[in-house]
C-alpha cells in the first residue's frame, strides 16, 4: 500500500490486509507518508478492537488531521473496497470531521457510531432487540447498502457504483444526525439450509438476520449468497472468540480446497469472529462441499482434543 499509493493515503476496513497501522517517518531527510490503515479484521482480537468507524472517530478526535494535512488544510485519500455499513459511516466521519473534532459531541452521532461499533465487532450478532428504535433507525440509514447486497449486485459493482452507495448512505446519516431520520421494520428472517454440530448454514433474508440468530441461540454460522458470476459469497462467523468454531483453521482449510494462498489478495480470511470468501471472485465451493470441509475440521478437532484438568 505504501509503495503503490500516494502520501496521505488511508485504507479503510479491509482494503489493506492486517492490523491498524500508522506510518510517518523520515528516510534520508525525506518524509515518508503519512499513511494509515484502519481495520479490525486481521491480526486483531476482534471483540477487543473497535470497528473501523470507532477507530476513525477516536483518531479524528485525537489529532489525526494534525498529521494528514497539506498546505495547512486537512488532506487525505480514502481507499475502500466495499461500501458496507462500517465503511460508509467511516467515510461520512471523514467528510464531516468538523462536527466531532476536539470536545465537540453530538448525541446522535455518538449513538450511531456506538451502535455500529457493537454490531460490527460481533459480526452483526450483538443482542440488540431487532425491533428496537436503534435497530430500525440503522435499518433505514443503511438501506441503500443492504438493498444492493441482497440483490447480489454488490459483487459486480464498479468504483462509481460503490461511491453512489456511500453517498446515498451518507445523505441518510446526515438526515439522521439532524433529527430527520426515519425507521423501518426490519426483516429478521433467514432460511436454515444446513450446517452441523454447533453451527448453521443460512441464507439471510434481512438486515437483522444475524441478530435474530443470536436470539435463537445460534452462535456460529455461515451465510451464503450466490453471485452473478456463478460462484458463492460466504460470510462465516461466531458471536465471540469464546465459541468453539475455529475460524483461523477453517480459513486455511478452505483456501487449501480452492488452491488459494492464505493472506493473499483474494482468499478466504478475516478476523477471529467474522470472515468470508474471496472478495474479488467469490468461492467456487458449493454449500455441500463447504459443509463437508467445516464438519470434517470440527470432527477432527473433537477427536484429537485433550482435556487437561487442574490438580
Amino acid at each position: 500500500f505504501v509503495a503503490e499509493k500516494p502520501p496521505y493515503s488511508i485504507a479503510l476496513d479491509g482494503y489493506v490486509w492486517g492490523r491498524p497501522r500508522f506510518e510517518r517517518k523520515e528516510e534520508n531527510g525525506r518524509i515518508l507518508g503519512p499513511y494509515a490503515n484502519f481495520n479490525h479484521h486481521e491480526e486483531v482480537d476482534r471483540l477487543s478492537t473497535h470497528a473501523t468507524c470507532g477507530q476513525v472517530s477516536i483518531a479524528l478526535k485525537q489529532g489525526l488531521l494534525d498529521t494528514f494535512r497539506f498546505n495547512d488544510e486537512p488532506h487525505a485519500y480514502l481507499h475502500v473496497n466495499d461500501p458496507d455499513q462500517d465503511t460508509s459511516l467511516s467515510v461520512w466521519l471523514f467528510r464531516n470531521y468538523q462536527r466531532i473534532l476536539g470536545g465537540r459531541s453530538e448525541p446522535l452521532i455518538n449513538r450511531l457510531v456506538g451502535a455500529e461499533d457493537f454490531l460490527d465487532v460481533s459480526a452483526g450478532a450483538y443482542p440488540f432487540d431487532p425491533q428496537s428504535d436503534v435497530m430500525r433507525e440503522l435499518g433505514w440509514i443503511f438501506e441503500p447498502y443492504t438493498a444492493v447486497r441482497s440483490s447480489g449486485a454488490l459483487y459486480t459493482m464498479d468504483a462509481a457504483q460503490m461511491r453512489n452507495v456511500i453517498d446515498a448512505v451518507g445523505h441518510r446519516i446526515s438526515d439522521y444526525t439532524l433529527g430527520k431520520g426515519q425507521k423501518i421494520t426490519l426483516k429478521t428472517d433467514f432460511e436454515l439450509l444446513g450446517g452441523g454440530d454447533g453451527w448453521a448454514l443460512i441464507k439471510e433474508n434481512g438486515f437483522a438476520a444475524r441478530t435474530a440468530l443470536s436470539h435463537q441461540g445460534i452462535k456460529a454460522f455461515v451465510a451464503v449468497k450466490p453471485t452473478p458470476s456463478g460462484t458463492y459469497g460466504y460470510s462465516i462467523g461466531r458471536i465471540s472468540p469464546f465459541i468453539e468454531f475455529p475460524l483461523e483453521v477453517l480459513y486455511e482449510k478452505l483456501n487449501e480446497a480452492e488452491g488459494l494462498q492464505s493472506n493473499g489478495p483474494n482468499c478466504w480470511g478475516g478476523g477471529n469472529t467474522i470472515g468470508g470468501s474471496p472478495r474479488m471472485t467469490g468461492s467456487r465451493l458449493n454449500p455441500t462441499e463447504l459443509t463437508d470441509i467445516i464438519n470434517n475440521v470440527l470432527s477432527e478437532r473433537r477427536t484429537h482434543r485433550v482435556l487437561v484438568l487442574p490438580p
